[in-house]
């Protein structure tokens, strides 16, 4: 058993690396035993549910009044509904002390009331705000919990994103599970030739209390007031609520603004980007009206005749800010890209869009923009389609709620939970060796593996003492002894191609499980 020692307040406990289980270790006789006093920081939570450790680095969650990140802010909402469920305690994975006004309780990972939570059961599981830093690996999957690992993009940075994720999937263990989005970022990853049953689907969520229909009038004035001027009441009014980027459409945008005069353009943006320094002359039917808290953001969207979103960006696999217009009861013309037509649906126009098989910067595809302006234009000319549009849209927006999605993690936990109690599959502690083979059929000499039957201990654990299997098997039992089942699977795949790959390694888990007790 390969083995890690843990030392907490003078106790010495064993963890195993293969299975991450943590136990103490074994005592002298006349060791006195720990106290019995109970620890009542370390019990299961009031219904019996274990709680859930939320690992970070990041306070990007604490406060979201003015955020820009869709991820963070959907954390911000998927663990306040999570923490209605089960307790969620932080786990601060930086050097510094954990401070926190959001979680009952900060703790650094090496701090030892966290280990001796972890021995006493507290625990469930592991949520990680983010699958990007691999280094974390060791220290989130020693406790032996479930680890879930959120996953916002598909692609973006050159390839770092995908990469990072793969390099985690390579660590997974079988009751570790990545939770996406939308399907598009499952089928983005199987793509990739990994196996899709690693990626658990499970949409965000929208806030019903926060964004709703409101009276269309009173949010009009109150724009008018904030933008100082007074067209916001006469005129159709076509929103944008995004950072104002071109792979977010807001080049896209502005010439939307040219081409469509009759109608207002109002940019909610964090900054106005390369826009105000340049030559680049703005239509007079454009506003921007700059970053604007988030209590602010239903009022715009309720103002909006429509909201654009024309997206080709990178890591585009959901898009928040469209449900969240929908929610206001308010129409959405999107792009055909990636996560958002399972969360649009039938209830709003999706316009063509090509989307390349690489990224080029940070774009991904293209968006007729005449396509673009027709949507708008038939909208803006068609008041009862309008409306109807966005009465689709909200009743679309009621199937998407945080407390949803948040029952749907924590019943993820539990089922990955029962599933790291069940029998695993064993390493034969025995010889894989290869060597020249003369088959007499053929009359030729290949190379075979040779897997012993006998364990290092010379015990028999099979019929005969040794057996002839492809090399790929026993590349795969002799890899299997020291790496996790991911990284043997890579390995396979390199050697033998995806198809290959998948049924050796089906039947090496198949072997191994009638070999497991």
């Amino acid at each position: 058993m390969a083995a890690h020692v843990i030392h907490v307040n003078g106790d010495v406990f064993i963890a195993d690396t293969e299975t991450g289980r943590v136990h103490p270790r074994p005592e002298p006789q006349d060791t006195a035993p720990m106290s019995e006093e109970p620890d009542q920081t370390a019990t299961p939570t009031s219904d019996g549910a274990s709680a859930l450790l939320y690992a970070t680095d990041a306070i990007d969650i604490e406060d979201i009044r003015y955020g820009a990140g869709g991820h963070f802010t959907a954390l911000h909402y998927l663990v306040r509904a999570m923490q209605e469920l089960v307790g969620i305690d932080r786990m601060e994975l930086a050097a510094n002390t954990p401070t926190s006004s959001m979680f009952a309780r900060s703790l650094h990972w090496a701090d030892p009331a966290l280990a001796i939570d972890l021995l006493r059961g507290r625990y469930g599981g592991v949520f990680a705000d983010t699958a990007r830093r691999v280094a974390d690996a060791p220290n989130l999957q020693l406790p032996g919990l479930p680890v879930v690992l959120p996953v916002y993009a598909m692609r973006g940075h050159n390839g770092r994103i995908a990469n990072e994720v793969l390099i985690w999937y390579s660590k997974l263990r079988p009751y570790d599970r990545f939770i996406v989005p939308t399907r598009s970022v499952r089928a983005y990853y199987e793509g990739l030739e990994v196996d899709g049953d690693a990626f658990h689907v499970s949409h965000y969520g929208v806030n019903h209390d926060e964004f709703t229909r409101t009276d269309e009038r009173a949010a009009r004035v109150r724009i008018a007031e904030i933008v100082g001027d007074e067209r916001v009441l006469t005129h159709p009014i076509v929103g944008f609520l995004s950072r104002l980027q071109p792979e977010k459409g807001g080049v896209t945008f502005i010439r939307l603004a040219r081409m469509i005069p009759e109608a207002l353009f109002l940019a909610v943006a964090p900054t106005f980007m390369f826009y105000e320094h340049g030559d680049l002359p703005l239509p007079e039917n454009f506003l921007y009206a700059g970053r604007q808290p988030r209590e602010l953001l239903p009022v715009f969207l309720n103002a909006f005749d429509m909201h654009v979103f024309r997206t080709v960006v990178e890591e585009e696999t959901f898009g928040m800010v469209a449900l969240e217009a929908m929610a206001c009861g308010t129409p959405v013309i999107a792009s055909d890209f990636d996560g958002l037509p399972e969360v649009i649906g039938d209830a709003g126009v999706l316009t063509p869009t090509q989307t390349h098989d690489t990224e080029l910067a940070s774009v991904v595809g293209h968006v007729d923009i005449e396509a673009m302006a027709y949507a708008v234009r038939d909208l803006v000319a068609d008041e009862p389609k309008r409306r109807a549009l966005g009465e689709a849209a909200h009743k679309r927006s009621l199937g998407f709620t945080w407390e949803k999605a948040a029952a749907d993690v924590v019943d993820l936990f539990e089922k990955l939970g029962r599933l790291r109690d069940h029998p695993m599959p064993q390493i034969p502690d025995a010889d894989v060796f290869f060597t020249p083979y003369f088959d007499e059929k053929d009359g030729r000499v290949d190379v075979r593996a040779i897997l012993a039957g006998v364990d290092q201990d010379k015990r028999l654990f099979l019929m005969f003492e040794s057996y002839v299997q492809t090399v790929e098997e026993g590349l795969a039992l002799a890899l299997l002894k020291t790496r996790p089942w991911g990284e043997v699977a890579a390995v396979m795949q390199e050697c033998c191609g995806r198809e290959g790959a998948v049924d050796v390694m089906r039947r090496i888990r198949e072997f191994l499980l009638t070999l497991s007790v």
